[in-house]
């Protein structure tokens, strides 16, 4: 990204920030959901600042206009945080969040763990991830874009389908009624490509032209499919570690999740470095899940979405992941949708 156009980047943050009109619409809407009032006012309440209290979930209707599907808002911290400590509380999402660091740098506790986000890093939150992000130090600008559910359902699961690593995230999240907490985390370096795609969709949020939340979807898709190549760029190489160094079962789960198709525990263990038993085991204590369910569960959910686009037959299906029966492929399919879903196929057809 061209100094410029950083320049208009910085300039229009400011702007959205510095509205009259912004920090007004914002708690206007917050304030009018009757349970975040009641659960403000419990904390309000609470004198103990090393007590881990239940998260709060903030909802579509605090932070989207009616006619938005995705949206950006701006966190910025104005003043240093005082050396006594505040009662926080964790939150999470009834939508996708991607917060970016923009300067400065935060921290965020995740599931009751702490980490250092500084400038250019982000975060990718599911709708199952508590998490309470805080500015280190008086500067810091977090630039956070927000994406319904329904906005993917109707249109973004069809464009990343083949993004194996985001399609998975986002399946799990919007079907998946027992899936699990997940966060991915990325460095956008000054002047890179997916700095460029953040820029894009501010700018596209700022003024607001015809198209604009059209435009905001395909590059918010664009910019997924730029950290998807971060990733893999990462992954292929073989990840050199101390042993006593515990095992980041996050990027174990994504990489199943990438390699669904044919990947096999050994090929795993091999590729992270331990041993099949230790890796079957860590598969094991995070998602409850042998290694063969997990892989399964990703295989079916990406099957699920495909059988419902005319243009992806039953037998490219089950040929793909070398499923020998097509019959036996649907009875799973319907047994799995009736077990998770609360719809009915045609109905789940019908909404997406």
């Amino acid at each position: 990204m061209g100094e410029s156009n950083y320049q208009d980047f910085n300039n229009i943050i400011k702007k959205i920030y510095q509205s009259p009109t912004f920090a007004q619409d914002f708690w206007k809407k917050f304030f009018n959901d009757t349970d975040a009032v009641a659960y403000m006012e419990f904390i309000r309440k609470q004198t103990d600042s090393t007590k881990q209290y239940p998260p709060l979930e903030f909802k579509e209707n605090m932070f989207f206009d009616d006619q938005e599907e995705i949206t950006v808002c701006i966190d910025e911290q104005i003043e240093k945080r005082q050396k006594k400590q505040k009662i926080k509380f964790e939150h999470y999402h009834s939508f996708f969040e991607l917060a970016y660091v923009f300067s400065g740098s935060f921290y965020t506790t995740v599931g009751g763990k702490k980490y250092l986000l500084p400038t250019g890093s982000i975060l990718m939150f599911n709708t199952k991830a508590s998490h309470y992000i805080e500015a280190e130090e008086k500067g810091g600008i977090l630039i956070n874009i927000l994406v319904r559910k329904s906005t993917f359902t109707n249109s973004m699961l069809n464009m990343i389908q083949k993004n194996d690593l985001f399609f998975s995230f986002f399946l799990h999240s919007l079907y998946d009624v027992k899936s699990e907490p997940v966060t991915f985390r990325f460095i956008a370096e000054k002047g890179s490509i997916a700095e460029e795609f953040i820029y894009r969709i501010v700018r596209e949020y700022y003024h607001k032209s015809a198209y604009n939340q059209s435009m905001m979807s395909y590059l918010f898709c664009c910019l997924l499919t730029e950290l998807t190549r971060q990733y893999q760029e990462k992954a292929s190489k073989p990840i050199l570690k101390d042993k006593k160094e515990s095992l980041d079962i996050s990027q174990i789960i994504a990489y199943m999740s990438e390699n669904c198709n044919s990947i096999t525990l050994a090929q795993v263990a091999e590729h992270f470095h331990y041993s099949i038993a230790h890796i079957s085991k860590a598969i094991h204590r995070a998602s409850g899940k042998t290694f063969t369910e997990l892989l399964n569960s990703f295989k079916m959910k990406k099957a699920t979405h495909y059988l419902k686009h005319s243009d992806f037959f039953i037998k490219k299906s089950h040929s793909y992941w070398a499923i020998q029966n097509a019959l036996r492929l649907i009875k799973h399919l319907k047994n799995t949708m009736e077990k998770h879903l609360p719809n009915t196929e045609n109905q789940l057809i019908d909404s997406m």
